[in-house]
């Protein structure tokens, strides 16, 4: 008995010696890693702080700031465990690791919708994911390296939020991509450094809330060839990118730019196809060297109520400039005959302006519109043109408020097949709506109101995919509720019609079918029905949706 209490006790002291053991190296361990932490930690600060940018910010910040994030998350957290450099000969990688993690984290990393593998133990080339669009196509996301050096950092609609730390991503001075497009909550500012990144082709900021001025330096960005930077904050005159040679694409729209348009903007782009400074505070005239041997596909300049003056010549017959975009200016005089040349024209817009004369047969000529409005201009009176009979591939038609009389012309019915939208309003004409209309089976807003119209709307009409019928203020009537009974071969969604309780010439329920019954004489909720309000182009310049103000805005069920 004696000899089994004594192995019993040898064996109890073993196992007190080894869970002491343990213990004691658990905590030898731990201490171990906080004085080498201790190390790294002093060598980050000492490498980084030798670096005038990042050295400042480091200490211009408190150690809660995203710039002590990064780094304490470098020298403790980081998986990878990089080694520190100690000096500036071998510290590429980990200056591209830092700017990159300080990216995250003043961006609210966090919350990003998808991490990108940043704060992992993948190197830093691969913080990136791959993602297929509806093609298939497959595209890499996040930050790309050649050679180990970052070039790309593209990281679009991923709900990115906070400061972009711009100073320090221009230190990675061989980026060729700086991608933050939609993220909506994103800002910053430009700085003036920016010419640092020699390299860049692409800067790609649209849809956030930068603010300040394009800095001077810009003027040396030669490699530049995609400047996108629309539905932003930015102010100020754009000098400093009018003539870098390399330009394809600029989107400047939407924000508060200034300056005079004239001969001196983007002469010497010879690549330049599409060019938006819609939405701003221009001023000046169109200039006539972008219809002249030009490569331009795509020129928007609507929104600038300052540009002014006539209509440019357009000597040259050519077919690259497929959108015109004009509206929503103070251009007056008449338009010219020499539009006829402009044979690739899809889209031309010049509602909204002061353009006066009859409307030249020129734009007859104009094969392939898909899109012509003209409408709200003081043009002379006149019927319907002939010469849109032969635009057969119309999908969008607008003559609202051109002066327009006479009947509606039954080839419209015949001849424009391709029909969405049709808006004649506020016009002079008279006569019943033509029952051709019914042939339109493409026609989902049809716009007639402030006329003189008569008579029955067509009982073919419940054939019709119309969403949007508007005919107010005319003398049409008869019963309208059949249109709402067709069911799913007419979905109409929204119809104003004279069925107001003051004598009304029209039945129509309001509220189940009439979305508004007006009365001779009123306002009727003044609405402008402008169907062309606030066009958005963003895909390919396809039109995504169709908005008539602030409110109503539709995207077509077919």
């Amino acid at each position: 008995r004696n000899r089994k209490l004594g192995i019993c006790g040898a064996i109890l002291c073993a196992l007190g010696l080894i869970i002491s053991l343990s213990i004691f190296l658990s905590d030898r361990g731990t201490s171990s890693k906080d004085e080498e932490d201790a190390l790294r930690e002093g060598w980050a600060k000492s490498f980084l702080l030798k670096d005038p940018l990042i050295g400042t910010a480091l200490e211009d910040n408190g150690e809660d700031s995203p710039h002590w994030r990064a780094m304490n998350w470098l020298v403790r957290d980081d998986p990878l465990r990089m080694k520190i450099p100690r000096n500036s000969e071998n510290g590429e990688e980990f200056i591209q690791r830092y700017i990159l993690t300080l990216l995250y984290f003043s961006t609210e990393g966090e919350n990003w919708n998808n991490d990108m593998r940043f704060l992992t133990k993948a190197d830093t080339c691969d913080w990136n994911r791959r993602f297929a669009d509806g093609s298939e196509n497959i595209f890499i996301l996040g930050a790309r390296c050649e050679n180990n050096v970052v070039k790309q950092i593209w990281i679009p609609s991923n709900g990115l939020a906070g400061t972009l730390p711009f100073d320090e991503l221009t230190q990675l001075t061989s980026l060729r991509t700086l991608g933050f497009e939609f993220n909506q909550n994103l800002e910053g500012t430009i700085p003036d450094n920016i010419s640092d990144l020699s390299e860049l082709e692409i800067i790609s900021l649209s849809n956030n809330i930068f603010t300040g001025i394009l800095p001077d330096s810009m003027a040396a960005m030669t490699s530049l060839k995609f400047l996108m930077i629309d539905d932003n904050d930015f102010s100020g005159e754009i000098k400093s990118v009018v003539s870098l040679p390399n330009l394809e694409l600029v989107y400047l729209e939407d924000n508060f730019f200034e300056g005079e348009i004239d001969d001196s903007f983007f002469p010497e782009a010879p690549m330049l196809k599409h060019l938006d400074l819609s939405d701003n505070g221009f001023s000046g005239t169109v200039p006539p060297h972008f219809f002249v041997e030009s490569s331009l596909e795509v020129l928007d300049l609507h929104g600038n109520i300052d540009i002014e003056g006539n209509l440019p010549q357009f000597p040259v017959e050519q077919s690259n400039l497929k959108v015109l975009a004009l509206h929503e200016n103070s251009i007056s005089g008449h338009i010219p005959p020499s539009i006829g040349n402009l044979k690739g024209l899809r889209h031309l817009d010049l509602s909204y302006n002061y353009l006066t004369g009859f409307i030249t047969d020129a734009v007859g000529d104009l094969k392939e519109l898909e899109y012509l409005f003209l409408g709200s201009n003081d043009f002379n009176e006149g019927g319907i043109p002939f010469f849109i009979k032969d635009l057969g591939k119309l999908v969008d038609l607008s003559l609202k408020k051109t002066k327009r009389n006479n009947v509606i012309p039954l080839w419209i019915g015949t001849d424009l097949e391709q029909l969405r939208l049709l808006d004649l309003g506020a016009n002079d004409l008279s006569g019943n709506i033509p029952e051709t209309l019914m042939n339109l089976t493409n026609l989902v807003f049809l716009l007639l109101n402030r006329n003189q119209l008569t008579g029955a709307v067509p009982e073919g009409f419940t054939n019709l995919p119309l969403e949007v019928f508007v005919i107010d203020h005319n003398n049409i009537s008869g019963d309208l509720n059949f249109l709402c009974e067709a069911g799913d071969t007419n979905p109409l969604d929204y119809m104003v019609a004279d069925c107001g309780v003051n004598n009304p010439e029209v039945t129509c329920e309001e509220g189940t079918c009439c979305r508004v019954c007006c009365n001779d004489g009123d306002s009727c909720k003044d609405r402008e029905w402008q169907a062309n309000h606030d066009p958005v182009w963003e895909n390919a310049y396809e039109r995504s949706y169709y908005g008539f103000d602030d409110e109503l805005k539709w995207v077509p069920s077919n």
